[in-house]
């Protein structure tokens, strides 16, 4: 653990970037994830989905051994970031003590609209974050072809809907 190194200023001001500035999510193509479930799911499942890794020393102290080395082994830039350091990066009140730059994923929509049958959903300027975090999370379960969202709708990686959706 002691050969983790701190994070940098310039990558907690990227993060807080990312947290407040659409434009910049949308051009390095990624988003900010916290939580300990969605991102310890994404160490276990798709690493490679993730750019950076931030963890505090009490998160990390708190895990088993072995996830600590899962944690600390994947394909990311991972740094150490002090609790009272980490709150200040989190967009949330309470935070886990872990959060990533993941990259966006990608949908190719030719083809699916190529597929004989399509069931999706299109929302028209929804606004409420809380509001399109659910309706991804339904679509999802219901197992939804696509969801179209008009131009003037909340960014779905807005740090707000990411939370609701996870």
């Amino acid at each position: 653990m002691s050969d983790l190194r701190p994070i940098p200023r310039t990558q907690a001001s990227y993060i807080l970037e990312l947290l407040k500035v659409r434009r910049t999510r949308d051009r390095e193509r990624v988003f900010v994830l916290e939580g300990a479930k969605p991102i310890l799911e994404l160490v276990e499942h798709v690493p490679q989905k993730i750019v950076t890794l931030v963890l505090s020393p009490t998160f990390l102290e708190r895990q088993s051994p072995a996830m600590q080395d899962r944690l600390l082994s994947g394909p990311y830039q991972t740094y150490m970031s002090p609790d009272t350091r980490f709150a200040q990066l989190s967009d949330v009140e309470s935070p886990a003590g872990i959060l990533a730059i993941v990259r966006q994923p990608h949908w190719d929509e030719a083809a699916i609209l190529s597929r004989k049958t399509i069931l999706g959903l299109y929302g028209d300027r929804l606004q409420d974050p809380t509001n399109l975090g659910t309706i991804v999370r339904t679509a999802a379960g219901l197992g939804l072809d696509a969801l179209w969202l008009s131009p003037n709708s909340v960014d779905v990686f807005n740090p707000k809907v990411v939370r609701a959706t996870a």
